[in-house]
């Protein structure tokens, strides 16, 4: 699947690359798209702010989350029992959610939610572990646990650098973590946070 430029968002099959559905006509354009681990869910978000789940056999909305706040992200939990969800209230700061469940009728208000200073790009829970990275438009890249977000050892854990960090990816085995920034600098850390060689992309 694909979010699109051009107010859409296209899945194909992975085998022979053909179109199974398209979300077409949407308010805005999409930046985000994600599975669930167990594959019944497709969440995606963008211009429009909302946060809509649709069920992969019906491809029929289960809710959309939407008001006061513009939904910018969203990461599944490795066990599909939780999704941790990043927001910006217009005026405010960026804010960060967990359901404990994916029951999304339930879930009119987060389980858990808190508050930081910049706002959530990116996440990405680690394939092994409760174990959730996040990046900012501050700079920022923080490991937290879910669900209630409990930062890591800060001299592993943190750093900030003075570009906006836009992506983030962990990697299926677990032991790499890839974060990318708006000044082309990609880096790549082990799976405590920790730095071990960065990448330009302008060179």
């Amino acid at each position: 699947a694909a979010p699109s430029m051009g107010q859409k968002v296209i899945i194909w099959d992975r085998e022979t690359g053909n179109t199974i559905h398209q979300f077409a006509d949407l308010k805005g354009e999409v930046y985000w798209a994600r599975w669930s681990p167990d594959g019944q869910y497709f969440l995606f978000s963008g211009e429009s702010g909302n946060l809509i789940p649709y069920n992969a056999s019906t491809w029929k909305p289960l809710f959309g989350r939407g008001g006061g706040s513009h939904y910018l992200c969203a990461a599944f939990s490795p066990d599909g029992n939780g999704l941790a969800v990043a927001s910006e209230i217009e005026g405010q700061e960026g804010g960060l959610s967990f359901l404990k469940s994916l029951d999304f009728k339930k879930h009119s208000n987060p389980s858990i939610s808190m508050s930081g200073s910049t706002v959530i790009r990116d996440m990405v829970f680690s394939p092994r572990s409760s174990v959730l990275a996040t990046v900012s438009s501050g700079g920022e890249f923080i490991l937290r646990t879910a669900p209630r977000f409990r930062e890591l050892n800060q001299d592993y854990f943190f750093t900030k650098v003075m570009a906006s960090l836009e992506s983030v990816a962990w990697s299926p085995n677990g032991k790499i973590i890839v974060t990318g920034a708006s000044d082309g600098i990609i880096t790549v850390r082990n799976s405590k946070g920790e730095i071990s060689h960065k990448l330009d992309v302008h060179k």
